[in-house]
């Protein structure tokens, strides 16, 4: 009888924690050490995890860009640039034609943009991150596109509470909703770090991208891919997010909007 995890009489709480145990068996990357020890240190509900026919895969993630295609100087890092990246590429193409051809594109073209913003960046000072305050306000995309790029405020909250201290601070669904009721592209979502884009399709469909590897459902696997995740309200969008990152309470959210300039 071939090898099957059924066949040991696993249970399904461990089948669920599978890629988990197996990732946690090899031994952790710089890369990987930031995000994978947090994650573990909280359960998943996976009953708040899309279906795999709703998630669309990359053939890579942003820290391991092949050389082939481009040579990456800070993989891993260019998660804030990326998220911009697939804002625009949905003015460019329809969301629901993508395949996993696009979503290498946009990891690229992320990828090519942040070592742009650094530039700039350095030339101000020495520090190599970036922020939400350093992406551009006019940008050429693709080498074909010219976009001129509005920034709304940032809004702050926490993922599950809304008060901190005595200070009010949005939910994440509150303030999805707030900024998904203007006209916009899409906003950026940034948790202690780590940076994804979500935009608004039709009427109620929602779509997340996120260039750390994921799993078929959207779980974080060090041996997965960047994920394109479909989501068909907003609340299960919400609800996604606060499964899987539980453990970055405070977010930061940004709401883009832009303008095709013909040159």
């Amino acid at each position: 009888m071939p090898f099957n995890k059924m066949n040991l009489g696993i249970s399904s709480d461990v089948l669920n924690l599978w890629p988990i145990i197996r990732q946690a068996a090899t031994p952790l990357t710089p890369y990987e050490t930031e995000y994978l020890q947090p994650y573990l240190a909280f359960p998943r509900n996976y009953a708040c995890y899309p279906k795999e026919k709703d998630v669309l895969g990359a053939s890579f993630h942003d820290g391991n860009i092949p050389k082939y295609l481009y040579i990456a100087k800070f993989p891993g890092h260019q998660n804030l640039t990326t998220a911009l990246c697939m804002i625009t590429q949905t003015i460019l193409s329809n969301i629901e034609e993508w395949d996993e051809h696009t979503l290498d594109r946009i990891l690229v073209n992320g990828c090519k943009l942040h070592e742009k913003c650094l530039k700039r960046r350095q030339a101000i000072n020495d520090a190599y991150s970036l922020e939400i305050r350093h992406l551009p306000t006019f940008m050429v995309y693709d080498n074909s596109c010219t976009f001129q790029i509005v920034y709304s405020n940032p809004t702050y909250g926490n993922i599950m509470s809304d008060c901190k201290g005595t200070e009010k601070r949005k939910t994440l669904y509150n303030a999805l909703s707030s900024a998904f009721f203007q006209r916009i592209h899409g906003v950026i979502l940034k948790l202690q770090g780590f940076a994804m884009s979500i935009v608004r399709h039709k009427a109620s469909i929602f779509y997340l991208f996120d260039s750390f590897p994921k799993d078929n459902i959207g779980r974080f696997d060090r041996f997965g891919t960047a994920k394109l995740l479909k989501f068909c309200h907003l609340k299960a969008l919400a609800k996604y997010i606060e499964n899987e990152f539980l453990w970055a309470l405070p977010f930061t959210l940004v709401s883009i909007r832009m303008v095709r300039i013909n040159l």
